[in-house]
């Protein structure tokens, strides 16, 4: 475990020390996973701040903070430069980003910030002089092995994956340095030396928590050091769900839980109801709103009534009878299924969800399918694939060493080591909240 006390410990300045957590809101997982962390601290007694973007502010607000707005881009411009193999954010946007939240620190004056993917942290929180600890996944390290694949843009579209990988691989290197040019141009304008490697970016501050499984990155878990370690799975679970009010779901043909997230690609949801409807799995539709949820009963008839739709369940209701779960490979639905010992079937349509599919798929707890191969033929074989018991074997192994590794304690005595007045004017407030945690968890 990290020890940053000396940093720390001269910029208190509050009763209690004071978070800021600040989630970047083009996806659901940026919000979703500080925002636990945030409700988590607060409840361990720390003056908790939570700052964000107006989309996906509503998950903030359900753990019970009044969000700061931050000025963010929107999530289909974010999308549609990654699905075009560039950059997603623009240097003029970077340095908006940077001053806005200069502004925010100087109104709030907090002792540490805890960021999830707001790239711009590392240059404004160094500018300001206040710790930066960055959330991220253990597959982002610069020390981690490099299994990122070829994007699906360009030549690359057309070319086998086998070429494509290869060809990419030459030029991997020289994409390492140049994918982030954005970023470095903004630290040189605020006198910052540019960084050699976008991985590097991704993982900047004065510590970086992964919020993943050790036993899914052992290699990597092994070189734990100074600055980054695991924390461990951050599950984030909806407050406001819909109950599976379709008991009949389930009982007579085995239940597939389907959900594409916030950031999946729904152009490949139709193949896959189709492949579940043709191997007589029902379903339960996460992700979709009603409107959503009749264009899909019009192009398939067959699934009203085998099916229940709707934005969010319970995950823990769902999986608990599920066979499998098919989502687009996004670390929070990975986290849920394996948690509960449920299998995957991931379609990763970017290389976030590709690395995760990657780690599902090396401990054996499922199948991943690029979007653009998941046709029915293909995702009907996977799914008589999933039906045998070795990946269901598997995800319960998982799910064992997720429920043996306490995330909410190790997060609470990650920052006991930079403000320990928790558990020396507040024991028993910092115990009670940690045993609950572990309660809920098990």
């Amino acid at each position: 475990m990290p020890h940053f006390a000396h940093t720390f410990g001269s910029v208190l300045e509050h009763s209690s020390p004071r978070i800021l957590f600040v989630g970047e809101a083009v996806s659901l997982a940026h919000i979703g996973r500080p925002a636990t962390l945030a409700r988590w601290t607060r409840d361990a007694g720390y003056d908790v701040h939570f700052a964000c973007g107006s989309a996906f502010a509503s998950v903030a607000r359900a753990e019970g903070f009044v969000p700061h707005e931050l000025l963010t881009i929107d999530a289909g411009l974010f999308y549609a430069r990654l699905n075009a193999g560039q950059f997603f954010y623009t240097a003029a946007e970077l340095e908006t980003y940077v001053r806005a939240e200069l502004e925010l620190f100087a109104m709030l004056r907090p002792d540490v910030i805890v960021g999830d993917f707001r790239l711009s942290l590392a240059i404004s929180a160094q500018r300001a002089g206040i710790p930066l600890v960055a959330l991220n996944n253990a597959h982002w390290s610069p020390d981690a092995p490099c299994r990122f694949g070829a994007p699906d843009v360009g030549l690359f579209r057309v070319l086998p994956t086998e070429v494509r990988d290869g060809l990419f691989a030459l030029i991997r290197p020289l994409a390492f340095r140049t994918f982030a040019q954005p970023l470095n141009a903004v630290r040189r304008r605020f006198g910052m030396r540019p960084l050699n490697d976008f991985r590097q970016h991704y993982t900047a501050g004065d510590s970086c928590a992964y919020m993943d499984l050790p036993e899914l990155y052992p290699a990597q878990a092994e070189r734990e050091n100074a600055r980054s370690f695991f924390v461990g799975p951050v599950i984030w679970k909806p407050r406001h769900v819909r109950k599976l009010s379709a008991p009949e779901l389930g009982r007579n043909r085995p239940l597939a839980y389907v959900t594409m997230g916030s950031s999946g690609h729904a152009r490949v949801l139709p193949n896959v109801l189709r492949a579940l409807l043709n191997a007589d799995y029902d379903i339960a539709l996460s992700g979709v709103n009603a409107t959503q949820a009749q264009t899909l009963y019009r192009q398939l008839p067959d699934l009203g009534p085998r099916s229940i739709a709707a934005p969010f369940f319970d995950p823990e209701e769902i999986l608990e009878g599920a066979a499998f779960t098919v989502c687009h490979g996004g670390s929070g639905t990975v986290y849920q299924s394996l948690a509960a010992g449920v299998p995957l079937l991931c379609l990763p349509g970017n290389p976030d969800q590709g690395l995760v599919a990657a780690a599902v798929v090396g401990r054996g707890a499922g199948l991943s399918i690029e979007p653009r191969a998941a046709t029915v033929r293909a995702l009907s074989a996977a799914i008589g694939t999933l039906r045998h018991h070795v990946y269901r074997v598997s995800a319960a192994e998982v799910a064992r060493a997720i429920a043996r590794h306490d995330t909410c304690a190790q997060w609470i005595q990650f920052l006991n080591r930079f403000a320990p007045f928790t558990v020396e004017t507040q024991p028993e407030l910092a115990a009670a909240h940690i045993q609950g945690e572990r309660h809920d968890l098990a």
